[in-house]
């Protein structure tokens, strides 16, 4: 969203500018913040603006590049790669805003096919492995569930460890939380015993709290 003082070169009605006025003040941060408004929710706010084509879309921020999860193993799958992408979908407002989409996962999902494919299977069948899911609600965002459940059901992973952050009336778990409390002799072998590795799919700060839980000696009962 772009600051509202692009509104300053062109033409408003006299509503539109004052409104304008008040959003250049300090009320700009907090009106930005909770409508998060696109191009058309800010023209439809401001009916009398009038801009060109071309303005608008010089107004337009390059697009950023998107870091996904590479799903799939390339000693199963050599000529192709599969990603794990979660459709970003949310309402402004808190909620009672318009719906958002996000940009490249939307474009993703209404081009790609709708089967769905163990994210981890690539991974599993390339050696052992135990998977720790992290998700706000089994119910809501577990979105390989059945599958990880159905793979330690045929014995390919030895649990499916999942760290729900927002359980009513529980506290919130975290990946990390589960590593020190439920895996932690687990991750001393993967990392000490043996030539294992920990892998971390998701934002770097989480991947930045794990690392963190290690380094401080989440797991160094176990260890003595």
């Amino acid at each position: 969203m772009p600051p509202i003082n692009v509104l300053s070169s062109v033409r408003l009605g006299n509503a539109a500018h004052q409104r304008s006025k008040q959003c250049q003040s300090s009320e700009y941060s907090k009106w930005k913040f909770t409508n998060s408004p696109t191009f058309l929710e800010l023209l439809e706010e401001f009916p009398s603006l009038r801009v060109s084509a071309g303005f608008l879309l010089s107004l337009l921020p390059i697009l950023k590049p998107r870091f996904y999860s590479i799903s799939s193993s390339q000693d199963h799958r050599p000529t192709a790669i599969h990603l794990t992408v979660a459709v970003l979908m949310y309402h402004t407002r808190d909620g009672q805003g318009p719906l958002h989409h996000g940009v490249c996962s939307t474009w993703l999902n209404n081009r790609s096919p709708k089967t769905k494919c163990p994210a981890l299977c690539g991974r599993v069948q390339g050696g052992r492995m135990t998977p720790v899911f992290e998700c706000r609600s089994p119910n809501e965002d577990h979105v390989y569930q059945e599958e990880m459940l159905e793979m330690a059901r045929k014995g390919v992973l030895p649990a499916v460890p999942t760290a729900c952050s927002c359980l009513p009336g529980k506290p919130k778990v975290c990946v990390q939380d589960i590593l020190q409390q439920q895996l932690a002799s687990e991750v001393l072998r993967v990392l000490h015993k043996e030539p294992g590795h920990l892998y971390v799919c998701r934002a770097v700060c989480m991947a930045w709290d794990v690392a963190r839980t290690l380094a401080a000696g989440g797991c160094q009962a176990e260890l003595e």
